[in-house]
């Protein structure tokens, strides 16, 4: 086939390449061809990303280029994400031939070397001028904006009141559009996505922001968004739509100051405590380290399989220093801070505030939820939050008052208070409201309920999927525990399988694992078994009941023997002075355990109290025996 001839005044697409020449200010961003100092000589998408690969071999490479370079590409990077992805958006945000300038002015000498993999895009070569096309348009635009905006002023100096009108909308359109942030590059689906953005993100200490929450362990994907040059008052709603379109499950714009108004977004949204906005200070670098591990763990709370944040990242909460309002947020959201010690003397409002005050009303609400065994102490600073306490704590308030009236058996206080909220409620609160139905349902016996408990005890707990998938897993596993107690097994059963396809807790999956059990399928109760994880926040008495339920559910005398093994090597470990499961409160377990007549020797008895090794031994002799009897 013969050669086509290059059409005149054009570029052969194999012509050998030469850097644009840093000396020319005229020049700058843009690839020269030789001869032709005013034409533009743009690369192929293909050859470029070809070069690229070539110069820019690691990702830490091409990270640092288009941090350098083209930091407007570079705040759409997340970590995890493909090199090719990033390289993707780099050609697709940043003109080809400003990309060949910057990688010729950073690595000139590895252009060379690689410069017989460019070829030319002939579609694209024009001169100079024509860069000039959109800016120019962009120009045109304004110009009109511009004619339009003179045209309402010289009508307002009328006094129609539609004149003025006419002014004010232009004006408030200008400001809008002033305001308007960027697209924001969207989320993959199921990911956990945060957006960032205000004033404060054009500042070096928003940029560390991002690189802080980018290096977390099970890091989210972070979007860093600054507002356009020389806009100071960008309203938040551009943002927060711009953010909610992207797939983004937390927003959090920062003003000049240092003020993060964080927004939780996606199911967490609809969350009863958490789902409201809420204001950070993190203008200091280490409020700014706290606050952003907070983030973090409340988009992971939002994702849509509710992952906890790593066990490795440390709580953020220092015991010795005051409980400011990202400590109390941490404290609630962040896994590794459940086993902080906190005194209840610094959960007090400081001096001046009341309940009515989002810090003092947050630090009361976790003292009541750390001293719900206190009914006294804790339902006097429920119903102080519940009657007086700031809006996002009242229902809250009213749920917690619910279960512990259900408790003391105050059975008609528990109902009245269901029913009141459940007018209205929407799926989250629904939620609740079921769980602690079925309390009431179950304690108090049969021909005792109330017909509106029973209907809201059996309502489907979120089937819309509405709500993040902790709290949903959370209700389900609570309202599976009360049914448990009310004997009613098959239900029980349905609300724990549900809770741990949602959300591998290991205390879900050991009361799942129970229940299999208990309706004889101990092939199903060992499947799952196989999938807890003690590690991952089960209690400390996890790897014992995992053993206990081990030893139940083996089909032969390997397996028992195993089970058997690790009960005594954490009995050994513990010392004859401490139980090895802990006290006893599982009847289930116990039940499970010791099916045969009572007994003294009964291993969940033994497993319960501290005992010395040969009453184990014991214990797991007449557990054998009792085995062995027909049922």
């Amino acid at each position: 086939m013969s050669q086509q001839a290059t059409p005149a005044g054009g570029d052969n697409p194999k012509e050998p390449f030469e850097p644009v020449q840093a000396s020319d200010p005229s020049n700058t961003g843009v690839a020269m061809a030789p001869g032709a100092p005013a034409r533009i000589r743009v690369p192929t998408s293909g050859s470029l990303r070809k070069v690229i690969d070539a110069v820019l071999k690691g990702d830490a490479d091409l990270d640092a280029f288009c941090h350098d370079h083209h930091a407007d590409v570079y705040r759409r990077f997340s970590d995890g994400m493909e090199r090719g992805r990033k390289i993707t958006l780099l050609l697709q945000h940043a003109p080809r031939a400003a990309v060949l300038a910057s990688l010729c002015e950073a690595h000139g000498a590895a252009m060379k070397q690689h410069e017989h993999l460019l070829t030319w895009s002939p579609a694209t070569i024009a001169p100079l001028s024509s860069v000039q096309t959109r800016p120019r348009r962009l120009a045109a635009g304004l110009l009109g904006l511009v004619a339009i905006a003179l045209a309402a002023w010289r009508l307002s100096a009328a006094p129609d009141a539609r004149s003025t009108i006419a002014r004010r909308g232009v004006l408030e359109a200008w400001r809008e559009w002033a305001a308007t942030h960027r697209a924001i590059e969207p989320f993959a689906p199921q990911e956990c996505g945060i957006v960032l953005g205000g004033p404060w993100m054009a500042t070096p200490a928003g940029d560390a922001l991002c690189r802080e929450l980018r290096k977390l362990p099970d890091a989210c994907a972070v979007r860093c968004v600054a507002p356009p040059p020389d806009v100071t008052t960008a309203k938040a709603a551009p943002l927060d739509r711009a953010a909610r379109s992207a797939g983004a499950l937390l927003m959090a714009e920062i003003d000049e100051k240092g003020v993060a108004k964080v927004t939780p977004l996606g199911r967490l949204a609809k969350e009863p405590l958490l789902g409201r906005r809420i204001e950070l200070d993190i203008a200091a670098e280490a409020d700014r380290k706290r606050a952003g591990i907070v983030m973090s763990a409340l988009a992971h709370l939002a994702a849509p399989r509710g992952d906890l944040v790593a066990s490795n990242i440390a709580c953020p909460v220092d015991p010795a220093a005051p409980l400011d309002r990202i400590a109390l947020l941490a404290l609630l959201a962040v896994p590794s801070c459940e086993s902080a010690q906190i005194r209840s003397l610094d959960l007090r409002c400081a001096s001046g505030t009341t309940v009515s005050d989002e810090d003092c009303a947050l630090a009361r609400y976790i003292d009541a939820e750390l001293h719900l065994a206190d009914t006294r102490r804790a339902r006097s600073i429920l119903a102080e939050l519940r009657d007086q306490g700031a809006a996002r704590f009242r229902t809250v308030a009213k749920l917690l008052l619910a279960h512990l009236d259900c408790k003391e058996h105050a059975f008609h206080e528990a109902a009245t208070a269901l029913r009141e909220l459940a007018e209205g409620a929407d799926a989250c609160v629904l939620a609740h409201v079921s769980e602690a139905a079925a309390c009431v349902a179950s304690s108090a016996g049969p021909g005792k309920v109330d017909p509106e408990i029973a209907r809201l005890e059996a309502l489907p707990i979120d089937p819309k999927s509405e709500c993040p998938a902790r709290m949903r897993a959370r209700a389900l596993a609570r309202r599976g525990y009360w049914r448990e107690q009310g004997k009613r097994w098959s239900d029980a059963l349905a609300d724990y399988e549900k809770a741990w396809h949602l959300f591998q807790d290991p205390l879900y999956g050991l009361n799942l694992a129970a229940m299999w059990l208990q309706n004889g399928q101990p092939q199903e109760a060992a499947k799952v078994l196989s999938e807890v994880d003690c590690d991952a926040g089960g209690p400390r008495s996890c790897e014992a009941t995992v053993a206990l339920l081990r030893w139940i559910t083996a089909g032969d005398a390997l397996e028992r023997a195993s089970a058997k093994d690790a009960l005594l090597r954490l009995h050994e470990q513990r010392g004859a002075n401490e139980a090895v499961l802990g006290a006893s409160t599982d009847a289930l377990l116990r039940a499970l355990a010791c099916p045969g007549p009572p007994s003294a020797d009964c291993l969940y008895d033994v497993l319960t109290r501290s005992s010395a090794r040969n009453a184990l031994l014991k214990a797991f002799d007449a557990a054998e025996r009792a085995r062995l009897l027909p049922r």
